[in-house]
């Protein structure tokens, strides 16, 4: 039995089954217009170097050698009033958020957590608004 459940999450991992909260640009400016908090998880220096989307919340949540910064759920939870409430996370390409996204719906009990599955790339590409981000 535990064989064919591994070889079942191979399977979907395979199939490249989509993160729970992936939505397309389209969704995510909607939800964006709709005035739902949106959080740049990038490191600064990718920030600097595209701009982020006016009004972002600027919170990396890996650091340099890749492990994640203190306090970074709590302060995402905080942004978006609490666990329950939608919140959405940008990163470059939409995979890093879309860990985070798996991560704070599976194990921290978020239950309105979404990312752009082509991250600020996508949202780049479709000549979607973009500023420096404030300091």
């Amino acid at each position: 039995m535990k064989k064919l459940f591994v070889l079942f999450a191979l399977f979907l991992t395979a199939c490249g089954q989509q993160p729970v909260g992936t939505l397309s640009v389209e969704a995510v400016e909607d939800m964006y217009k709709k005035g739902v908090p949106v959080v740049d998880i990038r490191v600064p220096e990718m920030q600097q170097e595209t701009g982020v989307l006016p009004g972002s919340h600027l919170i990396t949540v890996f650091d340099s050698n890749n492990r994640f910064t203190p306090d970074t759920f709590n302060r995402i939870a905080e942004i978006a009033g609490g666990k329950d409430q939608p919140v959405l996370l940008m990163s470059e390409t939409g995979r890093r958020s879309s860990v985070v996204v798996k991560m704070m719906v599976e194990q921290l009990g978020f239950t309105q957590v979404y990312h752009a599955a082509s991250g600020i790339s996508g949202w780049q590409a479709q000549g979607k608004p973009l500023v420096p981000p404030e300091q």
